[in-house]
């Protein structure tokens, strides 16, 4: 299994990681701003080859639009149908298994998983997590830290698909979180979050309050908790294009 990046790792390692973080940065260059994470917010024992999954790999039959989606796992395949599949972001991944689905489910080159993997939340988990995505190869990086560390490291339109899955009793972090994540999206990417139920209403509001205030249309999965558990729906938007 996957462990988490030692803080004081001996020398041979400390050469892993730091090929590691630059290969990160050249795959997707002028996407970042001048903060690069630290070692230890890198999970990295992880293969550095990549001769797994890769783009050309995956496909997918399904023809969906915008407001057709009736299972998170379909946004993937949406993204491919809108050209918008280069570069994503989940944040809020526990074992990773979304990640995991985002992953195989379209052809997006890059994602990046990031929490910190605290509280409830633990190594173990983060651990699980590693393991399952390393299959991905270098499509897919974990970042351990916080929703607005993250932030730091990215450019305004950077991504082409956000997915917000941390914070349902607070409303993913409130409506500061959802303004700061959506200025890192292309224009015509997609911008989801999981839990819009009324069990997490806090979500409900914020996403609400927020879509109403950019004068979009809300799209909503169609899960049902009561079929299958901790399947809430999720919502999504795309950013305009003008």
């Amino acid at each position: 299994m996957s462990q988490v990046a030692d803080p004081k790792p001996n020398q041979p390692y400390r050469t892993k990681i730091k090929r590691e973080i630059d290969r990160v940065f050249s795959q997707v260059e002028g996407l970042f701003s001048a903060r690069k994470p630290t070692a230890d917010e890198v999970e990295l024992d992880r293969p550095l080859d990549d001769s797994l999954a890769s783009p050309e790999q995956i496909s997918t039959s399904e023809n969906l639009e915008l407001g057709s989606l009736q299972h998170r796992n379909q946004l993937p395949a949406l993204l491919d149908n809108l050209g918008k599949n280069k570069l994503g972001i989940e944040l809020g991944v526990a074992v990773g298994i979304y990640s995991d689905a985002i992953l195989s489910g379209g052809n997006l080159q890059k994602l990046f998983s990031v929490d910190r993997w605290s509280d409830h939340h633990d190594d173990a988990e983060c651990a699980e997590a590693a393991q399952l995505l390393s299959r991905h190869g270098i499509r897919s990086s974990i970042l351990r830290m916080t929703f607005d560390e993250a932030a730091e490291l990215f450019a305004d339109n950077a991504f082409d698909f956000i997915y917000l899955d941390g914070y349902a009793h607070t409303g993913q972090g409130g409506v500061d979180t959802l303004e700061l994540w959506w200025n890192k999206l292309k224009c015509g990417g997609i911008f989801a979050g999981h839990d819009y139920h009324p069990k997490w209403q806090p979500t409900i509001d914020v996403v609400d309050n927020f879509v109403g205030r950019k004068g979009l249309s809300l799209n909503l999965t169609a899960e049902d908790p009561d079929l299958e558990p901790h399947a809430y729906p999720s919502w999504y938007i795309q950013k305009p294009t003008d």
